[in-house]
């Protein structure tokens, strides 16, 4: 008995690959590193804006506020508990809903929000920089910034930058990436 032949399951990607295109690498966001360099402000920031947001909801329920007053009093309490830990639950959201894919001509990022399929591509013969980051690469350059003189190549990157990021294998998917425009570089 001769067993049939099973057929790959389809990418998400391939309905959108043009003619002679292929997937070299396809991947996605880690879903558990959450934490960024603008943590260091954010999260000390967060809980010093939470504590207070706390203070004013109790002050103002102490008070036996009217509806309106108890609203606008609960208003930053809402606030500080998404800069607390609500920012975390979204970001956590976004990055299990993406992937990425590399082809020989494109970057593809598929976001699949609120049941939605959002892509995003880049050219890759289009990119004028790539930037190795810290389990990320980037698309453009970073942002510098001007201290005591001295200019710093230094950026809060975060998810929201053009580029694929929490990568476990950013390294060689940006060889990936250097190898593919060194190959349309000699043509």
């Amino acid at each position: 008995m001769q067993k049939a032949k099973s057929k790959a399951k389809p990418t998400p990607f391939e309905r959108y690959l043009l003619e002679g295109e292929h997937v070299i690498w396809r991947g996605r966001p880690s879903t558990w590193d959450l934490l960024s360099r603008q943590d260091i402000v954010f999260v000390p920031m967060s809980l010093i804006f939470g504590f207070m947001a706390s203070y004013l909801g109790w002050m103002v329920l102490q008070g036996n506020p009217s509806i309106i007053n108890g609203l606008w009093g609960l208003l930053p309490l809402i606030v500080a508990q998404y800069f607390i830990w609500g920012r975390f639950l979204v970001k956590y959201w976004m990055r299990r809903n993406t992937r990425f894919a590399i082809s020989n001509k494109r970057i593809f990022i598929l976001n699949k929000v609120w049941g939605e399929n959002g892509l995003t591509t880049y050219a890759i013969s289009r990119l004028n920089t790539l930037v190795l980051g810290s389990r990320a690469i980037f698309f453009a350059k970073p942002v510098g910034i001007l201290e005591e003189g001295k200019f710093y190549e230094w950026h809060w990157q975060s998810d929201k930058d053009d580029g694929l990021y929490g990568l476990s294998d950013a390294e060689h998917v940006f060889g990936i990436l250097q190898s593919i425009i060194h190959e349309k570089q000699k043509r």
